[in-house]
């Protein structure tokens, strides 16, 4: 059933994450922290609906429902933490 604490709790959560994000965009050198604690819930915010998909919890058409508001946060997210050949270089 519809719990609007829960919903508040999670909206919480991504109100952080992205803020870490947009920290870390705003400022690269600074933030890492921030961006690390992003990915983390992110990443496994979306492993949890795979997790769920594969162990029968969850219908597996979920997973494209939940396309754009779980998994591609989460490449994001991944995209912008994951160190370039440029940054690594210079």
């Amino acid at each position: 059933p519809f719990n609007p604490h829960f919903v508040m709790d999670i909206g919480a959560a991504y109100l952080v994450a992205a803020g870490g994000l947009a920290w870390r965009a705003s400022r690269p050198g600074a933030g890492q922290g921030a961006l690390a604690a992003a990915c983390a819930f992110l990443g496994l915010h979306a492993l949890i609906h795979l997790f769920d998909a594969a162990t029968g919890r969850h219908a597996a058409a979920d997973l494209t429902r939940d396309f754009v508001g779980v998994f591609v946060p989460a490449l994001i997210a991944a995209w912008v933490a994951w160190p370039s050949r440029r940054r690594s270089k210079g």
